[in-house]
This record gives structure tokens, sequence and C-alpha cells, in this order.
């Protein structure tokens, strides 16, 4: 699929494959086709004998804003190859794009890096927590999971402020003290 790639980009250099997520002007929010050309090009790297590391990154100013929820380019892609209605279409939805891909990638058989810069939220967490080791930036702003929208304190009461959902960015050290941090390492 070299040369085939619309949304991400793809280089190896010696021996290092280069994979940045390529649609600043949305965050890098990961729609369908995103996640599929991320596959090839996982797979590409994979099979290239002379690749022997593997460096995912973000264009622009976030590694990744999460799941497209619905931007013009995947209501597009979404119209023209639609999901099953109902149950069974959200769950291989689901299953598509949350996980088989994710599972896949963390059993990659070469070393994966992701290099986070900016904000790296939920859909985005999966990417680089499927990689061998990530690398915040000095701005990396982390939200894992929905569960997170309660720290630092931890009570479910602080979820409301005036009536609004309090939504915490994690920055790298915070991550680490909440113990989700095993994966995670900072750069000098």
């Amino acid at each position: 699929m070299t040369g085939e790639y619309t949304q991400i980009t793809y280089e190896r250099v010696d021996h290092v494959a280069r994979i940045s997520l390529n649609r600043p002007q949305a965050r890098n929010a990961q729609s369908r086709r995103l996640l599929r050309e991320l596959d090839a090009a996982f797979t590409e790297a994979t099979e290239d004998v002379e690749v022997r590391v593997i460096v995912l990154r973000g264009e622009g100013e976030a590694f990744s804003a999460g799941h497209d929820l619905g931007s013009a380019e995947q209501k597009a892609d979404l119209d023209a190859d639609p999901y099953e209605e109902g149950l069974r279409g959200s769950y291989k939805r689901s299953w598509d794009n949350n996980i088989d891909f994710t599972l896949r990638w963390r059993d990659v058989p070469k070393p994966t890096i992701a290099a986070v810069h900016g904000f790296c939220i939920f859909g985005g967490w999966m990417i680089a927590a499927a990689m061998d080791v990530v690398i915040a930036a000095e701005d990396a702003q982390f939200l894992p999971t929905k569960a997170d929208y309660t720290w630092p304190g931890g009570g479910m009461m602080e979820r409301w402020a005036g009536g609004a959902l309090r939504v915490t960015l994690v920055k790298a050290e915070g991550l680490l003290a909440m113990d989700k941090g095993s994966r995670v390492t900072r750069g000098p």
C-alpha cells in the first residue's frame, strides 16, 4: 500500500519506519480510513526486513484527539461502506476500530515507539498504549479513559462543577502517579 496513504505518512529512514498520523486539521482524529491505513503501514513495516524499529507520531499540534466523531471525511466513508444496522453493526464497528487493530499492533514483532505530543485522548491513548514504549513531550496531555474524568480527587461528585462535566487532562507525571504509566517513559 506504499504511496496510497492519504491520512498517514510512512517513510523508512535507515532501519527506522516512521509512521505519522496525518490529519492535523482534525488533530489527528481517527477515522476508519486512518485506522486502516495505520494497520497497513504496521504490516508494511513488519514485513520489511530492513526495518528494525517503528516510530509512531502525529503531525500538527496533537498526537491524536481520539476518535473521529463525525467529520465530513468520516461520514462520506461510512456512507460509501456502512456498517450493518443495529446491535451487530455497532458491535462490529466497536470491535474493528477499538479492539482488533490495537491487539494486532500490540503484537507487532518489532519494537514500537509512540512519540506523543499535545493531546492524546481516548482513541489516541489506545493507539499509544499499544506501542512498546511511549515517549511524552513536555506538552503531552493524556486522557486515557472515561474513568479519569474524576481524577485527581477521584470522587464522583467532582464530575459536576456547576452542572458541567469536569474533564482533567493528565500530564505524564500524573499518568505515572495513577499507576497507568508502567509503559510510559519521559524523555530528557
